[in-house]
């Protein structure tokens, strides 16, 4: 709210004549960036940490197998992927979730 605009006006003032920048403290806005921010990041954690306390333990030390019929970026570019060895590693390799 006071950083940015700062900036902002200084970067144009040193090669433009720009009046000088009020900056007041607006109340509704601030309290909706920090609810809005909150959200964000708080919300997606908690829904994550939920879905991971559901499974069991051994399921969640066993690497996810990718999805049927799904296809990694050099299966969509033929001439590279028909010419490929070790097809196999590089789908493995490339579709495995840490």
């Amino acid at each position: 709210m006071y950083l940015l605009p700062r900036i902002a006006n200084n970067a144009y003032a040193h090669g433009f004549t720009v009046p000088k920048i009020e900056t007041p403290f607006n109340l509704k806005w601030t309290l909706l960036a920090v609810v809005l921010a909150l959200l964000s990041t708080v919300l997606p954690a908690v829904i994550v940490a939920k879905k991971e306390l559901q499974e069991k333990p051994s399921a969640l030390l066993q690497p996810k197998s990718p999805a049927n019929g799904s296809k990694i970026l050099l299966e969509r570019i033929t001439p590279i992927w028909s010419r490929m060895s070790r097809k196999k590693l590089m789908r493995n390799y490339l579709t495995a979730k840490p």
